[in-house]
């Protein structure tokens, strides 16, 4: 930021920039890039050289694609982003169409809820009937007031040792209503928050699902069934292919490389995750790939200096 500030003191008609993002936080990825988009409006025209491909492509007007030095495609930068040579190669094939990572193109829409009347006896038949395990609960005004759970019900439902006899129980659960028994504290999302930050909540609170809620109005709801359906897509579970997991540098241009090999060898990079290492300086990498052997893959990953963990045909 600061050589960025230093560089358009001088009021250049170009700013070369290189790597901006590279080891930045996702948060401040978003924001570098939103500068360098107000930096061209404002006159100034921007030669970026950037590992974020899609990043910098959904900036820009024109891409280059440089391999071994040498540009190999160039062209629109909305046209790059739609190519399938280059989504497969450079933009994780069809994990972007298929995994979008925004709370509204993955959470349950129009949920069912409950109102905070509704006796525990109907939310119960309500939750078995749908297979459901939360209902949100509204007050009158259709604002989220709670949640009630399959575990709320059974807190609120008598012992199995009591001695009451079943009309008894029925009498008395009819006069129970959701919304005495709900967990009223409830942590909701937009739409427009990223799924990971619904994961987070998730995971940091021991719940199960996080309503979605925009401008009091519930839209959505995320679960852990909507969490398990991202993860299944974002792995490409369900493509027939080589799937391998191995340790790779933490360095620029070290999966650009890797996925180039990958195009070379006429195959479909289809999914591709990262996450931290135990490994000091090495990136934890899972790819998904078909159309290509298990032998070429191998190839491949010892080509690109890669330290394979596990490696399957599945």
């Amino acid at each position: 930021m600061l050589a960025m500030g230093r560089a358009l003191m001088a009021q250049p008609q170009l700013l070369l920039l290189d790597e901006p993002s590279m080891g930045l936080a996702p948060i401040f990825v978003d924001e570098i890039f939103n500068i360098v988009k107000k930096i061209n409006q404002a006159g100034t025209t921007i030669l970026l050289v950037e590992q974020n491909a899609f990043k910098a492509l959904s900036i820009a007007n024109r891409g280059y694609i440089l391999e071994t030095g040498e540009i190999t495609k160039s062209g629109n930068a909305q046209d790059l982003i739609s190519d399938p040579a280059v989504k497969s190669a450079y933009l994780g094939g069809y994990a972007i169409e298929r995994c979008n990572m925004i709370i509204k193109d993955v959470m349950t829409k129009n949920p069912v809820c409950v109102d905070e009347n509704t006796p525990i006896t109907e939310a119960k038949q309500m939750m078995l009937k749908n297979g459901f395990g939360k209902l949100p609960v509204l007050n009158s005004s259709k604002k989220l007031v709670g949640i009630v759970t399959k575990n709320d019900i059974a807190k609120a439902s008598p012992s199995e040792a009591t001695t009451l006899d079943m009309y008894e129980i029925s009498y008395l659960l009819s006069k129970l209503t959701c919304g005495k028994c709900m967990t009223k504290k409830v942590l909701t999302v937009s739409e427009n928050e990223v799924v990971e930050e619904a994961a987070r909540l998730m995971i940091d609170n021991e719940i199960g699902c996080v309503p979605v809620v925009e401008n009091d109005v519930v839209v959505g709801i995320v679960t852990e069934s909507d969490l398990f359906q991202l993860f299944t897509n974002m792995f490409g579970a369900r493509y027939k292919g080589v799937r391998a997991n191995f340790y790779m540098q933490d360095k620029p241009g070290q999966l650009a490389g890797f996925a180039a090999k990958v195009a070379e060898s006429k195959g479909n990079l289809i999914a591709i995750v990262t996450r931290e290492s135990e490994k000091a300086g090495t990136r934890r990498v899972t790819v998904k790939v078909t159309d290509i052997s298990l032998d070429a893959m191998k190839s491949i990953l010892s080509e690109s200096g890669a330290e394979v963990i596990d490696i399957r045909m599945m």
